[in-house]
């Protein structure tokens, strides 16, 4: 079981969430996470992918 599968039985559409590993401590950076994962996805997964 996916966590799509999750939202999918729950009757919430997958490309509506938005799910962060961790959350930077820079507000204003915090601020852009949205924005980065819909306009640069390639990006935003590079970020959620470091530690």
């Amino acid at each position: 079981m996916t966590l799509n599968d999750l939202l999918i039985a729950k009757s919430i559409a997958p490309e509506k969430v938005l799910v962060l590993r961790h959350r930077p401590p820079e507000s204003e950076l915090n601020k852009v996470i949205p924005w980065l994962a819909a306009e640069k996805p390639d990006v935003f997964n590079a970020y959620q992918q470091t530690h």
